[in-house]
């Protein structure tokens, strides 16, 4: 709940905190997901396995599973950024923000999370063993994919709550 310090446009920017650590961990969790994107394409295209030795990128189940991570991968950044730019909108305006829009905001957020991780597993399967090196990049984002996921702004309890606020069972909840 704010307080009667907590009303203007850029207090709202401030907020609880938790708010800008949650999309700071779903951009981290995008930015990484871009990284493995990048890199698997690059395999993709030169990787020819034994016994056919043709690229992987020929075959059409990678070539759909690429395309929807791609895909996943807009389709979330795009959705933070909407919602970012409604918040400022409604900060600017109402010098709050509503529940509705923070909710809108925490669920852009734990889908990009969430997605992002799902992405750089695809693409680890997508390209095989490269992915097993610890040295590898592709390693280091599943590594560190795996980590974030479970921090305290976007793990299962807090989108939890989330839902909770969502569905009206928990009034305001500082979380979201």
């Amino acid at each position: 709940m704010p307080t009667a310090n907590d009303w203007g446009s850029h207090r709202c920017l401030v907020g609880n905190g938790n708010w800008p650590i949650a999309t700071s961990v779903a951009a981290t969790q995008l930015g990484a997901a871009r990284r493995a994107l990048d890199e698997a394409k690059e395999l993709l295209v030169t990787k020819a396995p034994a016994p056919e030795f043709v690229p992987l990128a020929r075959n059409a189940a990678v070539q759909r599973a690429y395309l929807r991570a791609e895909g996943l991968w807009h389709a979330c950044r795009a959705g933070v950024e909407a919602e970012l730019v409604a918040m400022w909108d409604e900060a600017t305006r109402d010098e709050q923000l509503s529940t509705a829009q923070r909710v809108r905001l925490f669920a852009a957020n734990a889908t990009a999370n969430e997605q992002a991780v799902a992405i750089i597993e695809t693409m680890c399967e997508l390209t095989g063993t490269a992915s097993l090196d610890p040295t590898h990049p592709l390693s280091r984002c599943r590594r560190d994919a795996q980590v974030l996921r479970g921090h305290l702004a976007a793990n299962g309890q807090s989108i939890e709550y989330g839902g909770q606020v969502a569905l009206g069972v928990l009034a305001e909840q500082t979380r979201v």
